[in-house]
C-alpha cells in the first residue's frame, strides 16, 4: 500500500539455477548462479501486510519492514518533478560558463550540455566487479572523437562509442550546436572529473 493505493510486490521473481548469461561484456558471463532457497531470501514487506509463508519445511533468512529504498525513490521523483522550475536557469549557466577557463567549471558544461542535448544518461561511478560502462559523467577521451564537418551529417559533430547501460555498445554521432563550435580543445576538457 502506498499512499493509499494498492501496489504490486516487486522483485518477486528469482532467475533459476544455471549460466549466467548478462548483457554486452559483462564480467560475470559464463558464470553459474548457485541455487537459491528460501533460506536466502529477505523479505522486505510493509508493517500491515501479510507476511508471505515460505514453502513447507522451510523459513525466510530475514523479514524486514524499511521503507528507506521507497523513500529514497520518492525523493529522487519529488526533485525530477520541481526541477522544472529551474532548467531555464541551468540551460543559461552553462551557455554562459561555456568558455570558463577553470577545468572543473568546463567538465560540468560539456556534461550538463551532452545531458540536455544529447539524450545521455549522467551515469555513476562504478565498482571493480562491475562492467565498465559509462555515461556523461564517466566519459574518458578514447570514448569520443570530434569531427568539423562530416558530408554525410553537417558540420560540428561528435562522434560516441563506448558500452552504456546493460553493458550495450553505444555507437552514434551528433550535431553539436554551432554556437560551441568544435575544436581540439574540448577534448581537455573531457572527464573523469578528478
Amino acid at each position: 500500500m502506498w499512499e493509499k493505493n494498492q501496489q504490486p510486490v516487486g522483485n518477486y521473481k528469482i532467475e533459476p539455477l544455471g549460466l549466467f548469461r548478462g548483457l554486452g561484456k559483462h564480467p560475470k558471463m559464463g558464470r553459474v548462479k548457485k541455487r537459491i532457497n528460501p533460506e536466502d531470501i529477505i523479505i522486505n514487506i510493509g508493517r500491515e501486510t501479510q507476511i508471505p509463508k515460505p514453502p513447507e519445511g522451510h523459513h525466510w533468512k530475514e523479514v524486514r519492514h524499511d521503507n528507506k529504498q521507497d523513500e529514497r525513490d520518492r525523493q529522487k521523483y519529488e526533485k525530477a518533478r520541481k526541477l522544472h522550475r529551474f532548467i531555464d536557469k541551468i540551460r543559461e549557466n552553462y551557455q554562459t560558463d561555456w568558455k570558463n577557463k577553470e577545468m572543473r567549471i568546463h567538465q560540468r558544461v560539456v556534461a550538463l550540455y551532452f545531458i540536455c542535448k544529447l539524450p545521455r544518461h549522467v551515469g555513476k561511478e562504478k565498482y571493480e566487479d562491475e562492467t565498465d560502462t559509462v555515461d556523461c559523467c564517466s566519459l574518458r577521451v578514447e570514448h569520443i572523437k570530434l569531427f568539423e564537418k562530416i558530408n554525410t551529417i553537417g558540420e560540428n559533430v561528435v562522434e560516441f562509442d563506448f558500452l552504456g547501460k546493460d553493458s550495450i555498445r553505444l555507437m552514434t554521432k551528433n550535431l553539436m550546436h554551432k554556437k560551441y563550435g568544435i575544436c581540439a580543445q574540448i577534448h581537455q576538457y573531457l572527464f573523469p572529473f578528478e
